[in-house]
């Protein structure tokens, strides 16, 4: 599943709400448009737990530039994502990533109101009874764009 993003057809820097599904049993072909998000999104991350996916924080053109959504859509049949909580802060450009109860961001870039600040902050929310996303640590460093891996 791939959620958001900017898309560059039909025309360049179109920001796009589509949730597209590629089956893994494919062995070429393209995509099927599964839903959309609610609203259109870029530089979001995502979690996953077997049956939905989440998608995080990102850009949004009716907010200051970064969105504070926790959105989830079902894996088991085509339909929108629908907005589920809150992240503790806007963010875009983190790392999302899953343990088998929980979503995780990581990183990123915040809004204070005037500017973008880099942030280490590690946030959690649950995915059994959504609610908004809590602080759960920092990382060893302010980053951004970083790069998930669930084990």
């Amino acid at each position: 599943f791939f959620a958001g993003g900017i898309a560059q057809d039909p025309g360049a820097g179109v920001r796009t709400d589509t949730i597209e599904y590629i089956p893994f049993t494919h062995t070429s072909g393209g995509a099927t448009d599964w839903g959309n998000l609610t609203a259109v999104n870029r530089l979001a991350a995502s979690s996953l737990t077997p049956t939905d996916g989440w998608v995080t924080g990102g850009i949004t053109p009716a907010s200051d530039g970064t969105n504070d959504r926790i959105e989830k859509y079902s894996f088991s049949s085509p339909g929108d994502a629908s907005d589920t909580a809150e992240l503790s802060v806007v963010t875009r450009d983190h790392a999302g990533n899953s343990s088998a109860t929980d979503g995780f961001i990581a990183g990123g870039h915040v809004n204070p109101g005037t500017g973008t600040t880099e942030t280490g902050d590690i946030d959690k929310f649950s995915f059994s009874s959504p609610s908004d996303s809590a602080d759960y640590g920092e990382l060893t460093e302010t980053k951004h764009s970083c790069s998930p891996a669930d084990s």
